[in-house]
Order: structure tokens, then C-alpha cells, then sequence
């Protein structure tokens, strides 16, 4: 049972929590997470952990209940705005809501995904609830029929894999758009209910779609069947915009020098080592000359036995820019 909150504590504590923990394990992996962290992250006590979630676990199934609401509305308003037309275009509207929904927050979706599989009970079981009941929503979508007995497994296992497909995509180490499985997933859905030339045109038409909602800018024009909140949404994969040196989860030490770069331009290696928590000093010299070579950083010499100075450069900028927007992108108070 989840402690009492303070009638004095501000409102949107638990929120922070929630996002803080997304954000560590982005950058660590679960294992890497630990209640410290995710306090320091959200800007509270420790203690304060403790009052709203007995464990970390309990904080990640947090995530996963805003997921799952976000994408229960969400989905409810792309299906409110396509009653009466043919199933499979229901399902093709379905099934890009759901993966545009996951590109526009892709952190939150990995940690739902993936990482909740490293987390054990009882967030695997929450995993498994989310699960269930998109399962349900697109099983309600297709034409089974009662008659056919081979129908209804039949469809089952063919959403099962789609969630496979939809999890292998994202456990990868540069992961592109989750929208690009829009065509293989309307033909393995609606593979057992269609004949071969007609599920031809139809996965045509899933393709063509996914070309327009992969390549237009924010607002998106041309569905208005989409919620207004995905019209609006940019979908930008992180390997897109991250190079190898800050991209994977174990160059947080790297990123943590770029965004102080971003606080505090002109540092020295003596201050960038001290707020990301390096010790050594060959350490932190090896981690600049990467970033440096990556095109990240700018140096400038003061002179023989003098400091350093770095400068993020503009594609630092845009790096941080893209850390910092894919990070927190997912707000729970949208929810």
C-alpha cells in the first residue's frame, strides 16, 4: 500500500518520481536505477521515495499505468473519429495511433517494453496487464468469427507476435521509427481474414501511410482521424539525432557533460570531471578528446600548464537539445 501523501507536499511529486525514473533507467538500464538516483533526479529527499513507492519497482509500474491510460485515450479518440469505416482501416489507424504514440515518446515505451523485463514481479505483471488489454482492444478490431473455431487462437497468436516485433524493435541498440512496422503489422494481422491479393493492397495502402505520417513535419496534416495531441507530436528515433558516443545507456557520464557544458560554457576538465562524477583525470581527458573528435565540443587552450576551456559546439547543442527533449518528452500529467 502506497504511502499517504502530506496534505502540504506539492501535487506533482509523484509525477517527478515517475519521470526521474524513466529518465535513469534510460540512461542506466533498471539495474543501474537506484532510489538516490531517481530522488536526486526529481529534486526531493530520499525519504520522500519512500512515502509514494515502497520500492522501485512500484515507481516503474507507475510508468507503465501512465502509458497504458495515455494510450487507452488516445486510442479511444482515433476510434471515436473512424466510426463506420471498413475494419481494416479501423486497424490500420489503430495500429498507427498506438506506434505513433510510442515514436513520439520512445523512452517511455522502451521502459515499458524492455526494461520492465529486468524488473521482475511485480512490474512484469503489470507489463502483462498493459499488454492484455491492447491485446483486447485489437483483437475487438477484427472480424473473428464464432463460427470458426481456429479463428479467435489463430488472431491471438498473430497479436502476439506483433508485440514481439513491436519489443525486438525497440530492444535494439539504434532503434529507427516504431511507425516503419506499420505495413508487417497489418499484414500479420489481418493475414487469417483476408485473401492474398486483397491483403496485398491493403498492406500497400498500411506502407503508403506510414510514409506520410514518417515524413511530415509537425502538425501533421491530411488524418484527421488522429487525436489532436499526435498531429502536433514529432516523431524523431533517438539514434537519429544521438552519435554512438552519448547515445547508449552507458555513456551517462558523457551526457552529463554535455549538459553541464550546456549550464556552464568555458569549464575547465578539472569542473566537467566533478560534475559528472569522474575521478581520475586520464579518464576525463579520454572522454573529451571523444567528444571532441565526435564534433560535439570546442577547446580552447589557455596555454602550456593553463586550463582548458570547453565550449559545446553547435552540433553539441543540437545533441543536447535532443537529450533533454527526448528525456522528458513524456509528461504523466497528460495523462
Amino acid at each position: 500500500m502506497l504511502a499517504r501523501r502530506d496534505v502540504g507536499e506539492p501535487p506533482d511529486v509523484r509525477s517527478r518520481l515517475v519521470r526521474a525514473m524513466v529518465q535513469e533507467i534510460a540512461e542506466r538500464g533498471y539495474p543501474g536505477v537506484s532510489v538516490t538516483l531517481v530522488s536526486l533526479r526529481a529534486g526531493v529527499p530520499g525519504e520522500v521515495f519512500s512515502e509514494h513507492f515502497p520500492t522501485l519497482a512500484h515507481c516503474l509500474c507507475a510508468a507503465i499505468d501512465v502509458v497504458a491510460g495515455r494510450a487507452a485515450v488516445t486510442l479511444s479518440e482515433a476510434l471515436a473519429r473512424t466510426r463506420g469505416a471498413p475494419w481494416p482501416e479501423v486497424l490500420r489507424r489503430a495500429l498507427a495511433t498506438l506506434l505513433l504514440l510510442a515514436d513520439s515518446d520512445p523512452v517511455w515505451a522502451r521502459a515499458c517494453l524492455v526494461d520492465s523485463l529486468a524488473a521482475g514481479p511485480p512490474v512484469s505483471g503489470r507489463r502483462a496487464q498493459l499488454l492484455r488489454a491492447l491485446s483486447s482492444r485489437a483483437s475487438a478490431l477484427m472480424p473473428v468469427s464464432d463460427r470458426d473455431p481456429m479463428q479467435r487462437p489463430t488472431c491471438d497468436r498473430a497479436i502476439d507476435r506483433a508485440v514481439r516485433e513491436i519489443t525486438k524493435h525497440l530492444e535494439t541498440t539504434s532503434p529507427g521509427y516504431l511507425i516503419d512496422l506499420l505495413a508487417p503489422l497489418t499484414a500479420l494481422l489481418a493475414a487469417p481474414f483476408m485473401a492474398a491479393g486483397e491483403l496485398d493492397r491493403e498492406v500497400a495502402r498500411s506502407l503508403r501511410l506510414a510514409q506520410v505520417l514518417r515524413s511530415t513535419s509537425a502538425p501533421i496534416e491530411g488524418c484527421g482521424w488522429l487525436p489532436p495531441s499526435l498531429r502536433a507530436a514529432r516523431i524523431v528515433p533517438v539514434a537519429a539525432v544521438l552519435p554512438a558516443a552519448v547515445r547508449y545507456r552507458h555513456a551517462h557520464r558523457a551526457r552529463m557533460c554535455l549538459l553541464f557544458l550546456a549550464a556552464r560554457p568555458g569549464s575547465s576538465n578539472r569542473e566537467i570531471a566533478a560534475a559528472a562524477g569522474v575521478a581520475y583525470d586520464s579518464q576525463i581527458s579520454l572522454m573529451m578528446s571523444g567528444l571532441l573528435a565526435d564534433g560535439l565540443l570546442s577547446k580552447r587552450a589557455l596555454g602550456p600548464g593553463k586550463r582548458n576551456e570547453w565550449r559545446l559546439t553547435e552540433r553539441g547543442k543540437r545533441v543536447v537539445r535532443a537529450i533533454t527533449g527526448v528525456a522528458c518528452s513524456f509528461d504523466p500529467n497528460r495523462a
